[in-house]
């Protein structure tokens, strides 16, 4: 498709609004891939001056195309459904971006031939000027919990792949989880983490620092100084924290600094063994089940360390109904609790599991529809704030390698779709490779596209809050920015030296975008109705365990923009 800046392959004609009733007509079919063998190809990131708008795509590899802007010039994003939850500003309007900062926001239908009021390009750099007529811009997308496996398992991820796997998802920011090797326990590090991140310039990381040494449970880290270093929250994350007296320490430190403790909820004690949730399917499969009260009763335990302490505290990757009811309860208390919940948990069923692949094994697990449904309402209601990917890469050999090539790839929700080679393995063979896979699925890429499937395409949400549970939400968890002021003033465009500066002050870290003019630019366009295939030449990420190989999905990031740094899809 031509003239809409981003390059594309051809499309359907997209529905005429872009906020409105889904495109139905692009359900999941049984559109497997086949036919493929060897190991997946990893899609490389070009990277060229933004001068250069001819960069070479190999055929059959999706690539990202990486513009730097350097020497500063200008972007012009026009006829974009500009959505702001800060602000609550949702409206057709055009933004220029000029030497990394927003320059004008302009509401309204655009004229082709109307640049509004922006001036030439610096250095007479030609504009960059884009045709984003029916897509979404919005703040730059925000993931607060992910595993980029650095430093230790870089065979699984690397902080590079995994920051390019969240701009290819559209994130602007991510923040990692300290189940590495060693820990993240350390100010050194956090500090490697942090260089290492922006070496890469592809995305902003922000590190979470081990609540324990070692994340052994026993002795607490010294929160202050790697808080100073730059964490910006503290987790076991992959275990919780299991004794009280080391957990009512942690919330004491938390409050002290004003962090918020990210936890893990489950108590090994009741989920020793379990490979799946206990309940009809596990019993059906012979499988040993993980019994939900592992999460219920640590968020119950920390709920009330909460009300002694009033330290913040942050449940991860939510799933259960009764997890959900707690969270409500402690919130209607009045105590700063929050909580997450994963498209995937939004989205899957146990019954996904029926079909044995190592790639629907998780922690916690997929939960039955009732607690789907329990936590789809938690996200709607506010009881869940906001939705974080638990992107977890693992290698093909550790999930098994048949599950890469979607053995039993699940095509809709309660339903697993069969591939040929499937029929080469025994039921024993696959159960145990089930039962031996490491839990886990990547998520940077497809998050966008399944909570539109699981809330917008289901008639729940609206995109204002998908965009509002991937920005502000989890920017205010982790007290990232102090929020956007637009809607303060009648004229969004209004340049007010003190709001930009301070915008400017909330966004040095690249952390979370506000649409003030005079803030750095950070920002994130999506096609909501670009429809797309998961497939090993459509990923980013180092590893390919995902149960979401081969479906068909209609929403897309194409674009981010981070100061003067651009990453945009090259097909």
């Amino acid at each position: 498709m031509k003239g809409r800046g981003v390059e594309c392959a051809e499309q359907p004609d997209r529905h005429p609004r872009a906020g409105g009733g889904p495109d139905r007509t692009g359900r999941p079919a049984d559109s497997r891939l086949r036919g493929i063998d060897g190991l997946p190809f990893v899609p490389r990131i070009v990277m060229a001056d933004v001068r250069d708008s001819t960069c070479p795509v190999a055929a059959g590899h999706s690539e990202l195309r990486v513009r730097v802007t350097d020497p500063p010039g200008t972007v012009i994003i026009r006829g974009a459904r500009i959505i702001d939850p800060a602000s609550a500003l949702d409206a057709t309007g055009t933004v220029v971006v000029e030497e990394g900062h927003i320059r004008e926001i302009s509401l309204g239908e655009p004229g082709r031939s109307d640049r509004g009021n922006s001036a030439p390009a610096s250095d007479n750099r030609p504009a960059r000027d884009i045709d984003a007529t029916g897509m979404i811009l919005c703040p730059g997308l925000i993931d607060m919990h992910v595993h980029l496996r650095e430093p230790g398992f870089e065979h699984k991820e690397t902080i590079e792949t995994g920051s390019r796997a969240a701009a290819a998802g559209g994130f602007t920011f991510v923040a990692c989880m300290p189940n590495t090797n060693p820990a993240i326990d350390s100010v050194e590090i956090v500090r490697r983490i942090i260089r290492r991140s922006r070496a890469a310039g592809l995305c902003e990381v922000g590190p979470v620092a081990a609540i324990t040494v070692n994340r052994e449970g026993r002795v607490v880290t010294d929160f202050g100084a790697l808080k100073a270093a730059g964490a910006v929250a503290f987790s076991d994350d992959g275990t919780g924290v299991e004794d009280d007296a080391v957990m009512l320490e942690a919330f004491e430190r938390a409050r002290d600094v004003d962090a918020v403790l990210i936890q893990h909820c489950e108590f090994r004690a009741l989920s020793a063994g379990g490979v799946m949730h206990a309940g009809e399917v596990s019993r059906r499969l012979g499988l040993p089940g993980l019994d939900p009260r592992s999460e219920e009763d640590m968020i119950e335990r920390d709920i009330e360390l909460c009300r002694r302490t009033r330290g913040r505290y942050h449940v991860a990757h939510i799933s259960t109904a009764r997890a959900v009811e707690l969270v409500r309860r402690a919130k209607a208390e009045g105590l700063p609790v929050t909580a997450e919940v994963t498209p995937h948990h939004l989205l899957l069923t146990d019954e996904a599991c029926a079909g044995l692949d190592p790639n629907t094994k998780m922690h916690p697990p997929l939960r039955p529809a009732a607690d789907v449904e329990a936590c789809r309402r938690g996200l709607l209601d506010g009881t869940i704030d906001c939705v974080a990917t638990d992107h977890a890469p693992h290698t093909a050999e550790e999930k098994g390698a048949h599950s890469v090539y979607a053995a039993h790839t699940t095509t809709e929700p309660g339903r697993i779709a069969a591939h040929p080679t499937s029929a080469e393995r025994s039921t024993h063979e696959r159960t145990a490779a089930f039962v031996k896979a490491p839990p886990g699925l990547i998520g940077l890429e497809t998050a966008v596209a399944l909570t539109a499937r699981a809330m917008i395409e289901t008639g729940l949400a609206d995109w204002r809050d998908l965009v509002r549970w991937f920005t502000t939400a989890p920017a205010r968890v982790l007290k990232l920015q102090h929020g956007s002021r637009v809607s303060e003033h009648p004229d969004p465009t209004r340049h007010l030296a003190r709001e930009a500066e301070s915008s400017r002050a909330c966004s040095q870290t690249g952390a979370a975008g506000a649409f003030l003019v005079g803030a750095i630019a950070n920002l994130t366009l999506i096609d909501p109705q670009r429809p797309w295939q998961v497939g090993l030449d459509t990923l980013h990420s180092k590893s390919r365990n995902t149960p979401f190989m081969s479906w068909q999905l209609s929403a897309r990031p194409m674009l981010t923009i981070r100061g003067t740094r651009l990453i945009e899809r090259a097909r």
